[in-house]
């Protein structure tokens, strides 16, 4: 029985490395704000970035990010209103097996390959929120709250978030 213990907290350790380097990336990088919860017993990353300029503030109010967390040996992530908040859609795994054929394809080792899949993780959660914002504000059919009052606008950005709310798309 203790073997499997110490394998368990072998490979809780190794997890929590990940998500330490992967927060180490991020909090570096410009137009990301990336907050760690590494002491929970499900320790994850909350990852905003600056929404762009066109964007309303309604939608900027949901607060929407990027949850960053291990589900066995993968690391996935999953949209998240708040850093505490309500989590969004299904989790998806960062680490495409697609992704590191290709790069092995290349001629790179399967290290290498996840390295260079780790160093492309900012661009993906830049591109991933902001594809997020945009199918939410197209299914507000251009509609803002300068239109309509806020508690309208309110519920209709809720009904999207909480209706089991997929993208569609990958990082």
């Amino acid at each position: 029985m203790e073997y499997f213990k110490e394998y368990l907290e072998k490979k809780d350790k190794e997890n929590k490395k990940k998500l330490e380097d992967i927060f180490d990336l991020l909090k570096r990088v410009e137009g990301i704000k990336a907050l760690e919860y590494l002491d929970y017993d499900n320790p994850y990353i909350f990852v905003r970035v600056q929404p762009e300029k066109h964007i309303s503030a309604g939608l900027v109010d949901l607060d929407l990010g990027v949850r960053i967390f291990t589900a066995g040996n993968k690391v996935v992530y999953r949209l998240q209103q708040g850093p505490k908040g309500l989590q969004i859609g299904p989790s998806k795994a960062i680490e495409d097996p697609d992704e590191i054929d290709d790069y092995i394809e290349q001629g790179k080792s399967e290290q290498e390959a996840y390295n260079e899949i780790f160093r492309q993780i900012p661009k993906k959660i830049k591109k991933f929120l902001r594809r997020v914002y945009e199918n939410i504000n197209s299914r507000m059919q251009g509609r803002t709250n300068q239109d309509m009052d806020s508690e309208k606008y309110k519920q209709i950005l809720n009904s999207i978030l909480t209706a089991k709310f997929d993208p569609g798309f990958k990082m």
